[in-house]
């Protein structure tokens, strides 16, 4: 049964992937001064700590929002 439950769900994405093309953009990466005047903004106000650690979390380490709201 599993078998079967596997074979369907390959074939279901395979027979998707063929009807429907998916096109990821890129996201344009700030400048340096852009960056600073952001690092400026975000650490302003009663989270502006909070706010800076993830700013610099997402542009340093590369982290996307879901993976820093975990940690």
């Amino acid at each position: 049964m599993l078998a079967l439950t596997l074979a369907w769900k390959y074939h279901t994405l395979q027979r998707n992937s063929l009807k429907y093309e998916v096109s990821v953009k890129q996201a344009r990466v700030p400048t340096e001064a852009e960056f600073k005047r952001l690092t400026a903004v975000v650490s302003q106000g009663r989270y502006g700590p909070r706010n800076r650690m993830a700013l610099m979390l997402s542009y340093l380490a590369g982290l996307r929002v879901g993976e820093i709201a975990s940690l």
